[in-house]
């Protein structure tokens, strides 16, 4: 990449000259900053020249005003702060999904502390293999300084994008089997339904049409399979176990897809959210392709984790409402083809 004057900002909140973005290329890589910067709420990585600008689906705002805390930490971090980062389905978007790539790297630097979000990071870096004492959980009002900050990234521009089999080398991890193979379910005989509460939530299904939707999809599945309604346990500890028994998750686009990543290779995911509409509707209205959001989060983290992704479009749906609605036939014939219902 190289440096652009474009955007310039001033920084003197920090005692720094005014300094210009610098955008990274697209590859798969861990930035290495020397003597730099990291705001926590949206992992902005800056030093005495300019701001490291990635290409991703949130914008970095280059800080403008003083900070009230300025934190100059001793050892070297990763820096796995990202946009919205400490809640549970952006930080399996944008952070889990980069360690990987960071995992063999922190192994074989050990001096190297890891710069995180709080909420649900410390427990996943700790499953992970990561101990507590080499964690540090960032603050959001304060801006760290540190001798060197590394970066670990991938470059796509839209939410939730990933490569494909990302989750490979860490998805045994996270099973809840994992120290006890022998527990590993040998047969996966549900179909997980991830409801939305109507009215409270946006995209949730009309009460009638939800209703009217699971008895179908009651009445159709083989004998062998059974029907599981999702509702959080509150911890994703807990939660893994229904994934991990699901041969297929089913329903409203929403953040309960996340969960997702604890399916078991080859499993089926049906997503209710109308991609091709939300396209041709935003081309129509003369919107460019960096303007439209077709939310494909769960697609990418569908085939980041080896699944197999389906989309099933409803006939009435607004992304900020309540009140979509399916085809409970379109849905049946969907798991129909997948080989659960007769």
């Amino acid at each position: 990449g190289t440096g652009t004057g474009a955007g310039a900002a001033s920084a003197a909140g920090f005692g720094l000259p005014c300094f210009a973005p610098y955008h990274i290329p697209w590859a798969a890589y861990i930035l290495r900053s020397p003597e730099s910067y990291v705001v926590p709420e949206n992992g902005l990585v800056f030093d005495q020249r300019r701001a490291f600008v990635f290409e991703n689906w949130w914008h970095y705002d280059v800080p403008t005003q003083p900070t009230a805390r300025v934190e100059r930490l001793k050892q070297p971090v990763l820096n796995l702060l990202m946009m919205w980062s400490n809640q549970f389905q952006h930080f399996v978007f944008d952070t889990l999904s980069r360690l990987p790539m960071a995992l063999p790297f922190l192994a074989s630097h050990p001096e190297v502390k890891v710069l995180h979000p709080g909420g649900v990071a410390e427990s996943f870096l700790m499953t992970l293999g990561l101990p507590r004492e080499r964690l540090i959980q960032a603050d959001m009002g304060t801006v760290y300084w540190a001798p060197t900050i590394y970066t670990p990234h991938y470059a796509f521009d839209s939410l939730g994008l990933m490569p494909a089999g990302v989750f490979r080398t860490i998805h045994p991890k996270l099973t809840s089997y994992h120290l006890h193979p022998e527990l590993k379910p040998q047969a996966r005989r549900s179909v997980v339904y991830l409801t939305r509460e109507y009215p409270a939530l946006h995209r949730s299904l009309l009460p009638e049409n939800e209703r009217k939707l699971i008895a179908a999809i009651v009445a159709s599945l083989r004998n062998e399979y059974q029907l599981v309604e999702f509702h959080t346990a509150g911890k994703w500890e807990l939660d893994r176990r229904v994934f991990e028994q699901a041969a297929v998750v089913l329903g409203p686009h929403g953040g309960a897809f996340s969960n997702i990543i604890f399916c078991e290779p080859g499993t089926h995911v049906v997503e209710f959210l109308p991609y091709c509409r939300i396209q041709q509707t935003s081309a129509a209205q003369g919107h460019d392709k960096h303007e439209i959001n077709t939310r494909p989060c769960f697609h990418g983290l569908a085939h980041g984790s080896d699944l197999v992704h389906w989309v099933v479009e409803p006939l009435v749906f607004d992304f900020l409402k309540p009140g979509m609605v399916v085809d409970p036939d379109h849905v049946v014939e969907v798991l129909r083809t997948i080989g659960v219902a007769q």
